[in-house]
C-alpha cells in the first residue's frame, strides 16, 4: 500500500511539473516580441511589429554601428501591435540597430538592422585663394537647393543646404569649455560669472549625461553685394568638431555623447533651448565629434556610458525564476512525502 502511495504521489509531481512547464511556455509566448520592422531617414526612424497578447507596452532602442545608444522611448501596444515614430538625427548611408523589448523585461526581445538611404548627388569642388576654407557644392534632385560644405583651417567643417545665390559662407565654432580672458571679455562676463553659468548648465544637462564642454556655433552668408545673412537657425547642419587632447582623454572613457541646447530666458537665466539634445559620434583616431544640429546656439557636450542589453537576457532571467519555482515546489512535495512516510 505504501508503494502504491509513493507511485501516486510521484505521478502527481510529474503531472504538476509538466503543467508548470506548459504554463511557463505559454507565459513566455504571450510576453514575447513576435515581429519587428524598421525604416529610417536622417530625421528619425519608424519601428513597428507585433507582440504576444500580454504585452501592454514596449521599449524601443536605437543603436548606431558602434553599439552606442542614439535614443530610447516607450510606446503602448494596441491589439498586439506597436508602431513607434521616433525623432532622431541619423546619418545618411549609416546602418543602425532597432531593439525592441517588453517594457517589464519579460519575454523574448527582437532586433533588426536598417540603413538610412542616401540621396543621389553630383559634386563639384572649388577652393578659395587663401587656402583657409574649402567650399563644396552638390546639386540635389531639387535644382533650387545646393548642398554646401565649408571646411575651416582648424579641421572643423559644416555640411548644409545652402542658398541658391552667389556668395560666401562663414562657419564659426568657439570652444567655451575653458574660455580665455579675451573670449570672456567679448561675452561681457567675468570668470566668476561664467563659472556660475557652467554650474547651472551642469544641472540642466544632467539627464543627458555628465557635462564636459560647451560650444557656440554660427553660420553667416555674405552675398556678392555685401549683404550679410545669419543662417544659424536654418538647419539642419552636420558638423565635424575637432576636440583638444584634454577633452579627447575624457571622451575615451565613454561611449555615448550628446549635445544639449542651452538658451537664456527673458530674465537672463540659463534654460534648455529648443530641440533639447542631439547625439554625436566620436572618432577617437581623428579626435573629432560629428553631429547634426537643427539650429545653432550654445550647445553643452555631455558624456555617459550606455550598454546595449543582450538579446535573450530577459527570457533567461525568466527561465531561471521558473526553474527556481519548480525546485521549491519539488522540495515542498518531497518534504510532504517524507512526513507522510514517517506517519505511516
Amino acid at each position: 500500500m505504501k508503494n502504491n502511495f509513493f507511485k501516486t504521489v510521484s505521478f502527481l509531481i510529474a503531472i504538476l511539473l509538466i503543467m508548470t512547464s506548459v504554463k511557463l511556455n505559454v507565459f513566455a509566448a504571450t510576453n514575447d516580441i513576435l515581429t519587428i520592422n524598421a525604416e529610417g531617414t536622417t530625421e528619425g526612424v519608424t519601428v513597428s511589429g507585433t507582440t504576444g497578447s500580454d504585452v501592454v507596452a514596449v521599449v524601443v532602442e536605437i543603436f548606431d554601428s558602434a553599439n552606442t545608444l542614439v535614443t530610447m522611448e516607450t510606446y503602448a501596444v494596441t491589439s498586439t501591435a506597436y508602431s513607434a515614430e521616433i525623432e532622431a538625427t541619423l546619418t545618411a548611408g549609416s546602418t543602425y540597430i532597432a531593439y525592441v523589448v517588453n517594457y517589464d523585461g519579460s519575454g523574448e526581445s527582437l532586433e533588426t538592422e536598417f540603413t538610412v538611404p542616401v540621396e543621389s548627388t553630383t559634386t563639384s569642388t572649388t577652393e578659395k585663394d587663401d587656402n583657409t576654407e574649402e567650399t563644396t557644392a552638390s546639386t540635389t534632385e531639387d535644382e533650387s537647393e545646393t548642398t554646401q560644405t565649408v571646411t575651416n583651417s582648424d579641421g572643423s567643417s559644416i555640411t548644409f543646404e545652402g542658398l541658391d545665390e552667389d556668395g560666401d559662407y562663414t562657419f564659426t565654432i568657439t570652444d567655451l569649455t575653458d574660455p580665455s580672458d579675451e573670449v570672456l571679455a567679448a561675452m561681457g562676463l567675468t570668470a566668476e560669472e561664467f563659472e556660475a553659468l557652467v554650474e547651472s548648465a551642469k544641472t540642466l544637462v544632467s539627464d543627458a549625461g555628465i557635462y564636459v564642454g560647451l560650444f557656440d556655433m554660427s553660420l553667416m552668408f555674405t552675398a556678392t553685394d555685401g549683404t550679410e545673412i545669419d543662417l544659424s537657425d536654418e538647419g539642419p547642419f552636420t558638423v565635424v568638431i575637432p576636440v583638444s587632447d584634454e577633452l579627447a582623454a575624457i571622451l575615451a572613457a565613454y561611449n555615448t555623447f550628446k549635445f544639449v541646447c542651452l538658451d537664456m530666458d527673458e530674465n537672463g537665466n540659463l534654460v534648455l533651448g529648443e530641440s533639447t539634445y542631439v547625439t554625436a559620434t566620436y572618432d577617437s583616431t581623428n579626435k573629432t565629434l560629428t553631429a547634426t544640429f537643427p539650429h545653432f546656439s550654445a550647445w553643452a557636450l555631455t558624456v555617459s556610458n550606455v550598454t546595449q542589453p543582450e538579446e535573450g537576457d530577459a527570457s533567461s532571467t525568466g527561465l531561471m525564476i521558473a526553474l527556481l519555482v519548480i525546485s521549491l515546489m519539488a522540495a515542498v512535495c518531497s518534504k510532504k512525502i517524507k512526513t507522510r512516510e514517517s506517519e505511516v
